[in-house]
């Protein structure tokens, strides 16, 4: 199609207030840039500077990457259209152009009709100029339709299609694989949520993961391998600097110090607004998430691998229960980690009661964080607080023995136990008495001779189970078993704990008969 002619009365259709508007919107708003992309094209635009604008715009947005004016610009500069736009000062310009975000796709419908009167007007030149060539007139009406047809083509055929490859091409050229940083837990741009009740030793775990990713080497919690060394940016919510130096004097000791960590008490939000988009009669409300900016300037300059978010009640400013800003928020962090080959853990608080057993019930009110998840990590109280009791135990003893629970969506990690020591440490930890599938090895004999050793009487559940080399509900259920077949009894043990003792002769006193001790 041949060049439009341009006249000093003969300007071709335009509207630069459109163009600008909706490459403003763009820039302030990723749901502008959908709704964008499905009405017009880089080559739409009328001013060659707004095309590249769309066109840098739509690359950043087709990738997963951010936009904004200084990504935008990067993208220009490394293309070498910067300068020729005019300078970054242009993008600055159309955000201050634009009346309203939520109008993008009525702006760019503007500019696609426009496009398509340019495209018109030059077809109809070319079909003018075929005339006067006298070919054969059916000759002339096949191109002169040909070029009608080509100007409109795309036009009310549904929105651009989506990026695509063949499967077939990928099995032959593989991307990239992204680097693990832990195994069975995490690699890079990948989002993992670790949820557990209060009290539990949620933050012992960011730190624990914290300085062995830092070193690069040994195995987290004792039964994940650690396979990639790296910086980490650990925010802390909860505990203020001192008792974070207390920790870290407890978990390093006199060994070297974890250099590569960064942590931060800044308690920077993401925040989520209400905004309300329309499209002629009708409109929609949706939630639009904003990141604090230091967070991503501060995981570009100091070269941030790993950000640990602790918990994510105090960083994430929207009501949990709400998924529309959830989501908001979690597709602002996807697009964060991905851009800068970030991974990303999230503690989070359960709410739910402690003596659910099931991961999925503990979740229910956080469904949403769980499914955007990578890797789910779910620390259930290895004991209830009934059999904490049981054993003398208190709450927060019984708490720091946990079932590791792993949903993950790539190869499938093990369950495992978990303890937290004295020293601030997590590390495996096998049930007493019990195998890999949870089975115990003994039976009521095993019972009875073990209380036999232990001179026919346990004053407590605890030592019974302590005698038995068996996890304290394991040893109630024996012994419960035992006392059904007659072979042992309980009797009420010193400040009120349950005894269990093998039952021996009663003695009948002389003079008081049927009474016996």
């Amino acid at each position: 199609m041949r060049p439009l002619p341009m006249t000093a009365t003969r300007t071709p259709p335009h509207d630069f207030d459109a163009e600008q508007s909706v490459l403003g919107a763009m820039l302030l708003s990723r749901d502008a840039i959908a709704v964008a992309l499905e009405h017009c094209r880089t080559e739409d635009f009328y001013k060659p500077a707004h095309g590249h604008v769309f066109e840098a715009i739509s690359s950043l947005y087709g990738e997963g990457e951010p936009v904004d004016p200084v990504t935008v610009a990067d993208e220009l500069r490394r293309a070498g259209l910067l300068d020729v736009i005019g300078g970054p000062n242009l993008l600055i310009d159309l955000l201050a152009s634009t009346p309203s975000t939520a109008n993008a796709g009525r702006y760019a419908k503007i500019v696609a009709d426009h496009a398509l009167l340019r495209k018109l007007i030059g077809a109809g030149n070319e079909i003018a100029d075929k005339g006067y060539e006298l070919g054969e007139v059916d000759e002339v009406i096949a191109k002169a339709e040909g070029l009608l047809s080509s100007a409109t083509a795309g036009r009310n055929n549904g929105p651009r299609q989506l990026n695509v490859r063949r499967v077939g091409d990928a099995l032959f050229q593989p991307p990239e694989e992204p680097p693990v940083l832990v195994d069975g837990l995490i690699r890079t741009g990948e989002l993992c949520v670790v949820g557990a009740a209060r009290g539990v030793g949620k933050s012992w775990l960011g730190m624990n993961l914290s300085a062995q990713v830092d070193r690069g080497d040994g195995w987290f919690m004792g039964a994940l391998p650690i396979r990639k060394k790296a910086t980490v940016l650990l925010c802390q919510g909860e505990i203020d600097e001192w008792e974070s130096w207390r920790r870290w004097q407890m978990l390093t000791g006199t060994g070297d110090p974890p250099g590569g960590v960064l942590e931060t008490f800044d308690r920077w939000r993401i925040r989520t607004v209400r905004r309300r988009s329309s499209n002629g009669a009708s409109s929609d409300e949706y939630a639009e998430a904003l990141l604090d900016p230091r967070l991503e300037a501060t995981i570009v300059e100091q070269g941030v691998d790993l950000l640990i978010i602790d918990p994510w009640a105090v960083f994430f400013a929207g009501p949990e229960n709400d998924n529309d800003a959830t989501e908001a928020a979690l597709d602002k962090l996807r697009a964060l980690a991905m851009s800068h080959a970030v991974a990303v853990v999230i503690l989070h608080h359960l709410g739910k009661s402690t003596e659910a057993r099931e991961p999925e019930d503990l979740w229910r009110g956080a469904s949403r964080l769980a499914d955007w998840a990578a890797t789910r990590v779910t620390l259930l109280p290895h004991y209830t607080d009934r059999q904490a009791s049981a054993q003398g135990m208190t709450r927060q003893q019984a708490r720091r023995y946990v079932d590791v629970k792993l949903l993950r969506r790539s190869h499938p990690t093990p369950d495992f136990s978990a303890v937290l020591g004295d020293d601030g440490w997590w590390s495996r930890w096998k049930p007493p008495g019990e195998d890999t599938a949870g089975r115990t090895h003994l039976g009521i004999d095993d019972v009875i001779a073990a209380c036999r050793d232990a001179g026919g009487a346990w004053p407590s559940g605890t030592q019974a189970a302590a005698s038995m080399g068996v996890a304290a509900h394991t040893a109630t259920k024996l012994l419960q078993a035992a006392e059904r077949r007659g072979e042992i009894e309980h009797f009420p043990g010193p400040r009120g704990a349950i005894g269990w003792r093998l039952p021996g002769p009663k003695l009948t006193v002389v003079g008081n008969p049927g009474e016996s001790i």
